[in-house]
C-alpha cells in the first residue's frame, strides 16, 4: 500500500452489515453465479444445497491502515447514501488542496 499513497489521496470505504444479512447476501450471490464457488471457494452454497440451512458468518476484522476511513451501514440502504461518501471526501480533498495533497493521517468518519 505505500506506493499507492503517494500517488493519491486514499480513502477506505468500509461496509458493513449485520451477520445474518451479510451470510444471506453471500449465499444469494453464490446461488446466482456457480462461479463464485470455484474461484473463491466459497463453502456456504455447498453447505446450503446439501442442508437448507445458511451458514453463520465467519468472524470480520476490519483492515487498519493509516488513511482516512468512511464507516457505511449497509443493512439496507446505504448509510450514508453514496452521494454523502462523496460529498464527504471531496469536502476533504478541499481542505487538503485537493486529490493529490498528502493526508495528515487516519480519521475514521462515521457520517
Amino acid at each position: 500500500m505505500p506506493e499507492i499513497l503517494e500517488l493519491a489521496r486514499t480513502w477506505i470505504v468500509l461496509c458493513s452489515a449485520d451477520g445474518a444479512v451479510a451470510a444471506s447476501r453471500h449465499l444469494q450471490r453464490g446461488l446466482e453465479n456457480p462461479n463464485r464457488e470455484f474461484y473463491h471457494g466459497d463453502k456456504r452454497v455447498a453447505h446450503y444445497r446439501k442442508t437448507g440451512e445458511i451458514s453463520p458468518p465467519d468472524s470480520y476484522t476490519a483492515p487498519k491502515f493509516n488513511v482516512p476511513t468512511i464507516q457505511v451501514s449497509t443493512d439496507g440502504e446505504y448509510i450514508p447514501c453514496i452521494d454523502e461518501i462523496v460529498k464527504q471526501i471531496r469536502s476533504s480533498d478541499t481542505q487538503h488542496g485537493g486529490p493529490s495533497a498528502e493526508g495528515s493521517g487516519a480519521t475514521s468518519h462515521r457520517l
